[in-house]
């Protein structure tokens, strides 16, 4: 049976798509912004949004007898690869947080999770200094300017 999805050698991402930027605390949309193209162009897609994993044995003999069914090992092996890569484009502080992600999806998903939280809190923590923000000693451009530096941040921080 021909699989749908296109195959993807194991040298190509790790060989021909490095990142200038690891993954840190900081620089999370930067990082997205380099990793995405790279899923995008090797259609691994479906290994971290909603991926749909074969089942491992066809039958309860399969299973018995270790015979695996040969889509899932196809889908584990490149799952795998892409888990290597996105694990090789992550600091050593953002690794140790994944701790027992075995799959692509659930590295995605975390990273994500993680992220999410972090920049809920720092759009709330930005709208406070926004609302609270007073023109007191300063003047109006340089009031301005601190009101365009809060909005510019809160508008990246989605």
């Amino acid at each position: 049976m021909e699989s749908s999805h296109p195959t993807f050698s194991t040298s190509s991402i790790p060989s021909f798509h490095p990142i200038s930027e690891k993954l840190s605390e900081s620089n999370f949309l930067l990082w997205r912004q380099q990793v995405q193209p790279v899923i995008k162009v090797h259609k691994l897609q479906r290994f971290v949004v909603n991926p749909v994993i074969p089942i491992q044995f066809l039958t309860e003999d399969d299973r018995a007898e270790g015979n695996e069914n040969l889509a899932y090992s196809t889908w584990e092996q490149q799952d795998q690869v892409l888990l290597s890569w996105l694990q090789s484009t992550l600091s050593s502080s953002i690794l140790s947080r994944l701790i027992g992600c075995e799959h692509s999806y659930e590295v995605w998903d975390q990273l994500h999770d993680y992220f999410q939280k972090q920049t809920r809190a720092k759009a709330r923590q930005l709208r406070t200094k926004l609302r609270t923000t007073t023109l007191e000693q300063k003047s109006m451009s340089e009031f301005l300017l601190r009101i365009k530096c809060l909005v510019d941040a809160l508008s990246t921080s989605h």
